[in-house]
């Protein structure tokens, strides 16, 4: 269920700005993994899901995804300075990732909004954003292993043992 939307969302992602690379998160800007990445790189993040289970088999939940944007830093972003457009790329980089999400759904989730948006200056070279999501995902998952029990034949003829009957027929 989370393999489909990570496809969907990697799917979209590509299609619509078709950056260097799209990926799992796993914290690449802060270790060394990020010197095989190619810039501009987007990695989706499965936060916290909150589920209900609607005792089917079936759950529901608000799920939070981070989409992290890493790109390169080679421009001046002062105000007047001679590359300031340059050093602008980046954040309109950044608002297209979120209109090519904001509002997608797919199949087993609702609609992306937006909530809330970051920066991490911790990188020297990079500059690293965030974006988070929420949406309701559905996991039929338990459904498609046979979680549901097989239904059960029985007739209800309005007689308990031992009382009078509750519907005489006429």
């Amino acid at each position: 269920m989370i393999d489909t939307i990570y496809l969907a969302l990697a799917a979209r992602l590509k299609d619509r700005l078709d950056p260097k690379t799209v990926d799992l998160w796993n914290t690449q800007p802060a270790n060394t993994q990020i010197a095989a990445v190619h810039l501009p790189a987007i990695f989706i993040d499965f936060d916290r899901i909150e589920w209900k289970d609607n005792q089917s088999g079936l759950q529901e939940g608000r799920a939070e995804i981070r989409i992290w944007v890493v790109q390169n830093t080679l421009a001046e972003s002062r105000y007047g300075g001679h590359s300031t457009d340059r050093a602008m790329k980046p954040l309109q980089y950044l608002t297209q990732v979120h209109t090519a999400l904001q509002g997608f759904s797919g199949d087993g989730f609702g609609s992306l909004t937006r909530v809330a948006t970051a920066v991490d200056h911790d990188h020297d070279h990079l500059l690293v954003h965030s974006h988070t999501y929420i949406t309701q995902i559905t996991d039929t998952s338990a459904l498609d292993a046979g979680y549901i029990d097989q239904p059960v034949d029985f007739q209800v003829t309005g007689e308990i043992d031992g009382l009078p009957p509750l519907f005489d027929g006429q």
